[in-house]
């Protein structure tokens, strides 16, 4: 289907959602809105027992949402509160790793290739190192620092004109938390081959509404808004692209496709408002969705990586997977699920998830064999995957001795006689030259040899000069004494000195709650670094991503809730806040890293301080970036030949033209039953009754509507029936869709 799990919001409904979500931002974020600033062009939501993404369509007039039939899971009518789980507001770099490397490998490219990419990393992430703004990217990139927003921070830094090789900036805390950051950075790149792309994208797909792109192309443009001038920089996507999705384990889970440039004057993007930045619209044409073919995927908020990179296109690209829809299991005679039911289910998925085992197989089977990825275990292994990929929809599990399991017989240990394990398989902490390894010569060895790691931990080294963050908190200083006045009283308060202290207390016993619980060590005086909880990482293991969710939750709470304190409240002045954060800056930061949690203190205190200069003064740094963060199966079990699935040169859109032109022409008999699209010449009432009817629209050509308000979760409430113009013309609307919520709408 090549709408699945896709609908539409309208233009005057995502502005006031987009409001909305602007109302509930921190007092503090809300002035680095720009007026010129348009909403994201999609949303993926959750409403009614419904859920996907919703995209926006100028054509809507009014306060609409539209939802297709695919979206909705369950039927809950009572409640349209409509929850947005995340608006698209920018785009994300595009970064490989061992599976796609393995694919790509696969499908001909060149070892030096990723060798070289490997190492413009390297170059980068150590130029990166040598400035703020530089550190600031690198966070971004990562993800790293997030909740304690020290990419914001060190961005503001830099604008203050600050340099990190200036005396009393690179602080002994401060110079842990860069070697930890560049730590995380070369670990990832040695044992997980997380490898940035150049002007590659990682964006979320939608569908052509329109009917305008041909098969296989795609339309796609990223935007940076610049939050100062008010202007916005648009680069067009044009050429030939390769497009994945994760997890990527088939050999035919990378397709190529046509990007279609600066929209012409007779497209559907074209024109001021009309250029869908920072998403991917995919084709409705074609036997077969781009997206299904890249491991079953779909448009309800899933991920793709758009690589441009013409060295990373495989030469032999083969035919995607494509196995049949999978049976669920369900109970006899109809009978209703208990709860009892549910906790049956969830030990029989602790006892049969074999997911990590098959691909971990997969994995050293393809980087290990003559055939590579191709190789006949690793097919029935990756249709194996993606029936473990649905245990937990269907309940069926893959039993153990079905999975193709590695054999290791390239070396032997001479002693015992047994396999040894390719170097690229020593986790991190391990020796890769104790005597258990052996030096893989495919592409992951290659890869695993080309990062050194420094042993033990930075962010837990106790030999730091120490040293005071004297120039931050002089050049800080200078914007604070323009209030002097104004703040004296608070700053001066012996009770704003006892709260301040109070909050410390607080605060570091929390802190040390969180690091204590998430070690991994059996040492009861080993914990998680300070430096490690503000960056969201643990430097010791990588492999435990659920713990490390957990800790950055947890730590964002806490972030969250000191930030709450130090603001002001009710009835209180923003200079009462100002001088209140400033005295618990001055006490933390004049403490140093040796009491622990003062370091990490003092940067949310310092965060808080900026912040609230700039809810002062507007003109005080004001923002540069995006208002909210970015956001990361198969043929049959034998091999195609190579005959069959070598592609032809396509490096021209001419070249496309008699490639696709028999998918086009078998799309023109398919496209209405596969694009669930159906016509119901603009009525609000569907034909049909039951679920699983195209037009199971619920509404009542006679309702009213009674409106939309927030509840107290800051989400959009509906109210009553629906009304909407559901006689005669649609008003733009696109058949076969539900239409939610059409009419006036109050907020």
């Amino acid at each position: 289907m090549f709408s699945d799990g896709c609908g539409t919001i309208s233009r005057e409904l995502a502005k006031d959602v987009w409001q909305c979500m602007l109302e509930h931002l921190p007092a503090s974020r809300q002035g680095f809105h720009h007026e010129n600033e348009l909403p994201p062009p999609a949303f993926q939501i959750r409403i009614g027992g419904s859920k996907g993404m919703v995209r926006l369509d100028p054509k809507l007039e009014g306060r609409v949402l539209c939802l297709r039939p695919s979206m909705t899971k369950f039927e809950a009518e009572h409640d349209l509160s409509l929850e947005i789980a995340r608006p698209f507001v920018t785009y994300s770099p595009c970064f490989l790793n061992r599976p796609l490397v393995v694919l790509l490998w696969s499908g001909g490219v060149e070892d030096d290739v990723f060798v070289n990419l490997m190492k413009e990393n390297l170059a980068e992430t150590t130029s990166g190192m040598a400035t703020l703004g530089g550190v600031a990217k690198l966070l971004i990139a990562n993800r790293l620092g997030v909740p304690f927003q020290l990419a914001s921070t060190l961005n503001r830094l830099a604008r203050l004109d600050l340099r990190l090789d200036q005396e009393g900036v690179r602080t002994s805390g401060l110079h842990k938390l860069l070697n930890a950051t560049f730590f995380h950075i070369k670990r990832d790149l040695k044992h997980k081959a997380r490898i940035k792309v150049p002007d590659s994208y990682t964006l979320v797909g939608v569908c052509d509404e329109d009917d305008y792109l041909r098969p296989r192309q795609i339309y796609a443009c990223v935007q940076h808004f610049d939050q100062r001038s008010g202007k916005a920089e648009v680069r067009y996507l044009e050429g030939r692209y390769l497009v994945t999705r994760s997890p990527v384990i088939h050999p035919g889970d990378a397709q190529v496709v046509w990007a279609i440039g600066k929209p012409p004057v007779d497209s559907p993007f074209y024109g001021e408002g009309n250029n869908l930045p920072n998403i991917v619209v995919f084709s409705s044409k074609g036997p077969r969705p781009v997206p299904n073919m890249l491991g079953g995927g779909d448009l309800d908020g899933d991920l793709y990586n758009l690589i441009s990179l013409q060295e990373l296109i495989p030469r032999y690209r083969y035919c995607p997977a494509d196995y049949p829809t999978p049976r669920s299991k369900k109970k006899p005679n109809g009978e209703k699920s208990t709860i009892e039911d549910v906790a049956d289910f969830m030990v029989e998925y602790i006892c049969h998830d074999s997911l990590g085992m098959i691909a971990t197989n997969h994995l050293v089977i393809a980087s290990t064999s003559d055939m590579r990825a191709r190789d006949e275990n690793c097919i029935v292994n990756a249709e194996l995957h993606s029936a473990a990929v649905d245990f937990v929809k269907t309940g069926y599990y893959v039993a153990n001795h079905l999975i193709r399991k590695a054999k290791y017989d390239k070396a032997f240990d001479e002693t015992t006689g047994l396999g040894l394990k390719p170097d690229w398989q020593a986790g991190h902490g391990r020796d890769a030259n104790d005597g258990r390894f052996y030096p893989c010569e495919s592409v992951l060895g290659k890869l695993f040899r080309a990062v050194e790691l420094p042993k033990g931990n930075p962010a837990r080294e106790s030999d730091v000069k120490e040293q005071m963050p004297t120039a931050i908190r002089n050049r800080v200083a200078s914007f604070v004494a323009r209030y002097k006045d104004e703040i004296q009283a608070t700053v001066s308060s012996p009770d704003t000195l006892t709260f301040v202290q109070s909050l410390l207390s607080r605060y570091t016993s929390e802190l040390n709650h969180i690091c204590v619980a998430h070690t991994i060590s059996s040492e009861s005086a080993e914990r998680v670094s300070e430096v490690e909880v503000m960056l969201g990482t643990n430097l010791e293991v990588s492999s435990k991503p659920d713990l490390i969710e957990r800790m950055k939750s947890l730590t964002r709470n806490l972030a969250n809730a000191m930030r709450y304190q130090l603001k002001a409240k009710e009835g209180e002045s923003n200079y009462v806040w100002l001088g209140r954060a400033w005295r618990a800056y001055l006490l933390t930061s004049s403490l140093g890293d040796k009491v622990f949690g003062a370091f990490s203190f003092s940067w949310l205190t310092l965060d808080s301080v900026l912040d609230a200069l700039q809810t002062i003064d507007e003109t005080f740094l004001p923002h540069t970036g995006p208002i909210l963060p970015p956001f990361a199966f198969i043929p049959s079990k034998r091999p195609e030949t190579d005959e069959s699935l070598q592609a032809p040169s396509l490096d021209s859109w001419d070249d496309w033209v008699d490639a696709i032109k028999e998918e086009n022409t078998r799309s023109e008999t398919t496209t209405t039953e596969n694009n669930d699209q159906h016509n119901t010449n603009g009525r609000g009432r569907g034909r049909g009754r039951g679920r699983g009817n195209w037009n199971n629209n619920r509404q009542n050509s006679n309702g009213s509507n009674n409106g939309y308000n927030r509840n107290g979760r800051g989400n959009v409430q509906s109210q009553g029936s629906n009304n909407g113009q559901t006689n005669g013309s649609s008003g733009g609307r696109r058949p076969g869709y539900r239409i939610i919520a059409p009419g006036n709408i109050s907020f």
